[in-house]
């Protein structure tokens, strides 16, 4: 019988990754030191779980456990912190972002601190700039922002999870200050922080709407919107979703942040932000109908006769709407859901009149207060996808396109929105179209303003 071939000897270490010890061979131990996965894990794909005994680096960077805060305000990696993505009080479960192990490992960061510092100098000199929409934003986000977040570790993380997906959208500055294209391996190493960072940042953002002082104020609202745009932003990254089903949660979002600030406006007029609402309310008032373009008045007038003409509310008794009630219960609930959908139409009209002001300021994504102007009655119609709301909101979706021209995360949101309704009512509530004057031009114009082709009707 011949011998079983000696297994080549090789100079001892104790110093090798976990993953080579339990294989029993030879480690290079190159990542001890500057941070990087062995070439035995990088062969076998184990990058993720490549560590050392004693090191101060984790090589899973991408695929750790969710950070979350401990009673000191420290991080600690403990895997009971919560795992909930959706953060709105209201609609916690009907929005959830794709855990961090759903995606496949990456590339790592050399350490937690390091990109910590990246993502830092990044809100610090561009990310801040996506949110500002006046003047007076600027130093708010810049300075009391950063500073409310030394308190607040919830609106730390968010400035890091919105700064990484910037990064991860837009690319890296070099030592020279210009902008690197990212590969897809760098830019899902990102992801996978912004995604980590969101998670941490939720959990700490809802035990702070439990609390909220005059001191703490402002790092809530800020962070509600922040977590409205990231609500956008992320999925489309991440998953397939499509942007109908996670649109909702962000019309609570919005509708919570300015509630929010309803409640406590001398908070707000009295705060650090209060500079930034006072120019807002400037441009507000230079706001007047004869701004818009003619096609756009002409769109909006529509709009507004369509739903002052009763819409579906007439033409389809068979609706839920009234289902079980009396004739006059009947007659009173469907005066109030068309009450709610003029409402929204008109107030929609006037965040176009305000989007258009130019001279001498301008206010930026005011589009994003359209859900607080339309109010509860319309999200949950929208969200019961009723096709008058679903009209109302493809209008507003074109607001959102033109704001993806000047802001990276509205990119395509806007123009997939106005994609998904149009589908929406052409296969499912066809009968629109020939019923009901003004739907059908509705619907050419709101895909010819974000530049899709025209519907085979």
């Amino acid at each position: 019988m011949p011998n079983k071939p000696k297994r080549k000897s090789h100079n001892k270490s104790r110093n090798g990754c976990q993953n080579c010890k339990a294989r029993h061979v030879k480690c290079d131990e190159q990542g001890r030191d500057d941070g990087k996965p062995c070439a035995n894990c990088v062969v076998r794909q184990t990058t993720s779980t490549c560590t050392y005994s004693g090191s101060r680096i984790s090589h899973s960077t991408l695929q750790p456990p969710l950070l979350h805060q401990d009673s000191s305000g420290s991080r600690s990696s403990d895997d009971s912190s919560p795992k909930s993505s959706a953060i709105n009080s209201h609609s916690a479960s009907q929005f959830s972002l794709p855990q961090p192990s759903s995606l496949s490992p990456s590339p790592q960061f050399a350490s937690r601190r390091q990109l910590e510092l990246e993502l830092l100098h990044r809100w610090s000199h561009s990310t801040y700039k996506c949110l500002s929409s006046v003047e007076e934003d600027n130093r708010y986000l810049q300075v009391d922002v950063p500073r409310g977040a030394l308190s607040h570790p919830f609106l730390l993380d968010g400035m890091f999870s919105l700064a990484a997906l910037e990064t991860a959208a837009c690319g890296r500055d070099d030592v020279h200050g210009r902008i690197i294209p990212l590969s897809p391996a760098e830019s899902l190493m990102y992801i996978r922080a912004a995604m980590e960072y969101y998670d941490s940042a939720s959990a700490g953002y809802r035990a702070a709407l439990n609390d909220v002082s005059e001191s703490t104020f402002h790092c809530v609202y800020i962070f509600s919107t922040m977590a409205a745009v990231i609500n956008l932003t992320l999925p489309s990254y991440s998953t397939a979703l499509p942007i109908l089903n996670r649109i909702g949660s962000v019309l609570e979002l919005m509708m919570g942040a300015t509630l929010v600030a309803a409640r406590n406006w001398n908070w707000m007029m009295n705060g650090p932000c209060s500079p930034s609402v006072q120019g807002a309310l400037q441009v507000m008032n230079l706001a007047k109908k004869e701004d818009l373009d003619p096609n756009t008045a002409e769109a909006l007038d529509r709009l507004v006769s369509v739903i002052e003409s009763g819409g579906t509310l007439v033409m389809d008794p068979s609706m839920d709407l009234d289902m079980g009630m009396d004739n006059d219960a009947a007659q009173a609930a469907r005066q109030s859901r068309r009450d709610t959908y003029l409402n929204a139409a008109k107030r929609l009209r006037g965040c176009f009149i305000v989007d258009a002001v130019r001279t001498p300021k301008a206010l930026k994504g005011f589009c994003l207060a359209f859900p607080t102007y339309a109010g509860q009655d319309f999200a949950d119609a929208f969200r019961d996808e009723e096709p008058d709301a679903l009209f109302i909101l493809m209008h507003w979706a074109v607001l959102l396109d033109r704001l993806g021209k000047e802001a990276w995360w509205a990119a395509t949101v806007g123009r997939d929105l106005v994609r998904e309704i149009s589908d929406l009512l052409v296969n499912v509530h066809s009968w629109l179209l020939i019923a009901l004057p003004g739907w059908q031009e509705g619907i050419d114009w709101s895909r010819r303003e974000v530049g899709l082709p025209p519907m085979g009707y």
